[in-house]
């Protein structure tokens, strides 16, 4: 048996109800705008600059550079922090640094696929949850002069940085911490 109700009459100027039908409404109208107005927080990477810009403090890095960062579009607005550290490290080695600015430019060792972008794993390392970033290197290729070095390890280790959101991170080339270490070592010493 179904019953049809005429609400018709029924005015919630004076209903008693007035109060929690309102202060309902109000709090689904914020829930909803909240889950699904955020915008997504864009993603860092960082090329390089021959300027020192409007920070005249920023670090040097290679033969008198320094970071710039660039701010790039997420795909989503919720992202994991492995999903985050990849997409910015995928738009850092896949970039046109002619893009963002005439000053602006990339290690070599990105422009000609000689570093590549393996897995990025969120992973119980001892007790601590880290992610572990694995990078790989081509056979063919390598690194253009003593300055392209420093420009790799500060472009890649400043983009994880920047969108680690605080989570502690390793960094392994061709699947070992050491040789990242070493990367771009010339002295002998770093074996």
């Amino acid at each position: 048996m179904s019953r049809i109700i005429d609400l018709q009459g029924i005015s919630l100027y004076n209903h008693p109800m007035k109060k929690t039908l309102s202060l309902t409404l109000i709090l689904s109208l914020i829930f909803i705008l909240t889950a699904c107005g955020q915008p997504a927080q864009p993603l860092t990477f960082f090329l390089i600059s021959s300027e020192a810009g409007a920070n005249q403090d920023r670090q040097s890095v290679g033969c008198d550079e320094f970071l710039a960062p660039v701010q790039v579009a997420a795909t989503s607005s919720d992202l994991d922090t492995d999903v985050r550290v990849s997409e910015a490290l995928r738009s850092l080695l896949s970039a046109d640094p002619s893009a963002y600015g005439a000053s602006l430019s990339t290690a070599t060792a990105f422009t000609d696929g000689y570093i590549t972008l393996g897995p990025v794993i969120d992973q119980t390392v001892g007790t601590v949850q880290t992610l572990i970033i694995d990078l790989a290197t081509a056979e063919e290729g390598g690194l253009s002069g003593a300055c392209d070095a420093p420009r790799v390890k500060n472009q890649i280790k400043e983009t994880i940085r920047a969108n680690a959101q605080n989570s502690p991170f390793l960094i392994r080339l061709n699947g070992e911490t050491r040789q990242w270490e070493c990367f771009g070592d010339e002295s002998g010493e770093c074996l």
